[in-house]
């Protein structure tokens, strides 16, 4: 008869405790702040101690995680390239600044799916290539009037990233440079031949 009522009354002190220290777990579970007991046992006070080390420690990385991905999202951002990620279903998952700018989307339009992403054809069967698994490098497409460079590969876990370059500038500068090897060339081609005529008949005369 003494011991029932002490066995309740020792349950309800190790139950209290033990069941913050169940809700503490499932706050971190859920990402939301923990409270953790003092209990007065130590057995339970040890265990929630654990529970509290654990929790700064995975607070600490998932800080540091944050801190990592917003430094690559900002290097990302930053770049003249266009950087697309897409998940294996063809899904547009990041795409940058240079990236919205060079497909023809504002910053704050929602883009479409990898089969309506470019409005040509070749761009769209190479990255349907790229989500089977294959890696396409440096590979030239024309988007309207502009030419850029493409370089896809599959991701680990499923989709793929893209980065394209602008060429454009590049093509044109080159474009330019053949004109005018090409006019040189033409506007010099009659003094030349004048010249070398010239020199032929001062031979002649030496010989004469």
């Amino acid at each position: 008869l003494i011991g029932v009522p002490l066995a309740l009354v020792a349950g309800r002190r190790f139950a209290r405790p033990l069941a913050d220290i169940a809700l503490a777990a499932r706050n971190i579970a859920r990402g939301e702040h923990p409270t953790f007991p003092f209990s007065g046992i130590p057995d339970v006070d040890r265990l929630a101690a654990d529970l509290r080390g654990m929790h700064e420690q995975l607070a600490d990385r998932f800080e540091g995680l944050r801190r990592r991905q917003s430094e690559t999202a900002a290097i990302v951002d930053s770049m003249v390239e266009g950087v697309l990620s897409f998940d294996e279903r063809g899904r547009v998952v990041t795409a940058n600044p240079a990236a919205r700018r060079m497909l023809g989307y504002g910053e704050q339009d929602a883009l479409p799916e990898l089969g309506l992403l470019f409005r040509a054809k070749e761009p769209r069967e190479l990255l349907d290539r790229v989500l089977g698994g294959e890696t396409v490098a440096d590979r030239e497409i024309s988007l309207g009037d502009r030419t850029y460079l493409l370089n896809a590969r599959p991701l680990p876990a499923g989709g793929s990233v893209v980065v394209l370059h602008d060429l454009t500038r590049l093509r044109r500068l080159e474009t330019v440079r053949r004109d005018f090897v090409a006019n040189v060339s033409h506007e010099l081609k009659t003094p030349l031949t004048a010249i070398s005529g010239y020199a032929e008949t001062l031979l002649k005369i030496g010989r004469a």
